[in-house]
């Protein structure tokens, strides 16, 4: 009869078990019941302001790829105008509908971050790397940043000291108010870099930031710059061409295409890019075919959480 008794009992603990373990580190929920919690208005401004950046920022491919961070970003005036009409034009693109959906958009995912219990990713917003009146929402993909970073450690190093590490990097962009400046010193091969523009690419971006007298009148690097003839000056704008130069190859609902940026079409870099680029724009329409576009987002940026 003890033995019985002590067999059921082992019986018992060991079906009710899993539960125990489960509810003991808390019920986790999915994204469904999670934006239960959102209002109608915060779903349908967050779900504005994904396909904002998916159709004009490239954000899928920080999401679903291997592009390190997107940026993303609205109007909005901080009073520094010059004249009359730029105050005009300061305060018109402050109320333009992209800006107002995008603020409103990066309000609601800031106040609902830890609810949703997304870790794998980062998102700050900072200045943009010219002083206007542009603020920046940058999406980091922590993986994607550290392996980037290790891939081209001499050059952060570089550019930014000895005592740069990947880790170290990384977490000077989840914190800073600044990123472009502050922690990459508007190094445009850098930040390229950091953008999945490819590390050739960026750099003749950097090299036409030295040599353009006209980019050296508008101060965007902190770096000491020299002067270079026209005739590469020309050479180098020669060279970059628009990355995505395919029509469309089918219609998606997601408006998606390939990140925006020029590139070296000779560079085999670029080659692999593009391949590379093909492949993640494939995955995601299949991803989103037949599903919530906003619990897709969501679902994939808390299965990082790891």
């Amino acid at each position: 009869m003890k033995r019985t008794r002590l067999f059921l009992l082992f019986v018992v603990a060991v079906l009710i078990l899993p539960f125990l373990i489960k509810f003991g580190k808390g019920y986790e929920r999915s994204i469904a019941e999670k934006l239960k919690a959102l209002s109608s208005d915060e779903r349908k401004c967050l779900d504005l302001f994904f396909r904002d950046a998916f159709a004009f920022d490239g954000l899928g491919y920080t999401l679903f790829g291997d592009k390190p961070m997107t940026a993303a970003g609205y109007s909005e005036s901080k009073g520094k105008c010059r004249d009359i009409d730029d105050f005009f034009n300061s305060t018109f693109s402050s109320f333009f509908a992209e800006s107002l959906r995008a603020r409103r958009g990066y309000e609601i995912l800031k106040k609902h971050w830890d609810h949703f219990q997304i870790k794998g990713f980062g998102m700050v917003r900072c200045k943009n790397f010219i002083d206007n009146d542009y603020t920046i929402v940058l999406f980091i993909n922590k993986k994607a940043v550290l392996a980037t970073a290790r891939k081209h450690l001499a050059d952060f190093k570089g550019v930014l000291g000895d005592d740069i590490t990947p880790e170290i990097l990384l977490s000077k962009m989840l914190v800073s108010d600044d990123v472009f400046g502050g922690v990459l010193k508007n190094h445009q091969g850098l930040i390229g870099t950091l953008l999945g523009y490819g590390r050739h690419n960026a750099w003749l971006f950097q090299r036409r930031e030295e040599i353009d007298p006209i980019v050296l009148k508008m101060n965007f690097s902190l770096r000491p710059m020299g002067r270079g003839s026209q005739s590469e000056i020309n050479d180098v704008n020669d060279k970059l061409q628009r990355f995505d130069d395919r029509s469309i190859l089918d219609f998606n609902p997601l408006l998606l295409k390939l990140p925006s940026f020029c590139a070296d079409p000779q560079a085999k870099e670029t080659a692999q890019l593009k391949i590379n680029y093909q492949r993640q724009y494939r995955k995601i329409i299949q991803r989103y075919r037949n599903r919530d576009f906003l619990e897709v987002t969501l679902e994939q940026m808390a299965k990082n959480s790891d």
